[in-house]
């Protein structure tokens, strides 16, 4: 009973872990140069500036 409490507390920590380091990891995906100290042509290639919607 008392190793299956320590395996329990192991996973749970790690799991812990886990979760923050994939928190960090979204939170690194979604920036671009609009929101972090990148250069723009370190964007992916998929995001476009926003170019103004107005009739010239």
């Amino acid at each position: 009973m008392a190793v299956q409490a320590r395996v329990i507390d192991e996973l749970r920590a790690e799991v812990a872990e886990l979760r923050a380091e994939n928190a960090e990891l979204k939170r690194r995906l979604g920036m671009d140069s609009t929101n972090s100290s990148k250069p723009p042509s370190s964007d992916p290639p998929a995001r476009k500036s926003p170019h103004s919607q107005r009739v010239r």
